[in-house]
């Protein structure tokens, strides 16, 4: 972490244990977003989302005042998020909702982009849950191998592995999934 995110979390964080609310909220606007995308990987269901995203914020205020900074502020609301989720799987969660629904727009771009969109969602869910989480954190959500350790409480050599093995599995599902989806494509053109 660089000493200017150190800084100026540590600020952030003096600026809230004083009682300053603009603080609190500023925390909130920079992580709700990035919390809720990835409780919404893990759980598939955006009421449950973001029922979560709500709860991991009531234990991130609560846990505050023991946040020592060992990892970056990011890292621990993510850890807190998966941990809130790891909870929340001994009782049964609604059943999972499509995540993205393609846009009904005409165009040869808009409709690529949705193609390739939900092409990308199948292979990332097709992968096994321990890669497909640290794709997610690491390249959707920008943290570091070393932070996606810290989030997931596992060693930063089986983040990389991890990641190696599912950049492998990604590009033989997405080369897999792009020739069958261009075959059909074609074989409904040459029907019309």
């Amino acid at each position: 972490m660089g000493v200017l995110r150190q800084w100026r979390e540590r600020l952030l964080l003096r600026r809230i244990r004083s009682g300053d609310r603009q603080a609190a909220e500023q925390l909130v606007d920079e992580h709700y977003q990035n919390v809720y995308r990835w409780l919404l990987h893990l759980c598939r269901h955006r009421e449950h989302a973001a029922d979560l995203t709500q709860e991991t914020f009531v234990q991130v205020w609560d846990g505050l005042d023991g946040f020592r900074g060992q990892a970056s502020l990011k890292t621990w609301i993510h850890r807190v998020a998966y941990h809130t989720y790891l909870r929340t799987q001994r009782n049964p969660a609604p059943e999972p909702q499509p995540l993205s629904e393609v846009p009904d727009v005409p165009g040869p771009d808009i409709a690529e982009v949705a193609l390739t969109r939900h092409l990308v969602h199948e292979a990332l869910a097709r992968l096994p849950e321990k890669q497909r989480d640290v794709v997610v954190l690491h390249y959707l959500h920008g943290l570091t191998a070393a932070e996606v350790a810290g989030v997931l409480e596992i060693p930063t050599g089986t983040v990389l592995s991890r990641l190696h093995a599912s950049r492998a599995k990604l590009c033989e599902l997405l080369s897999d999934e792009s020739s069958s989806s261009k075959q059909e494509v074609q074989a409904d053109v040459a029907q019309e």
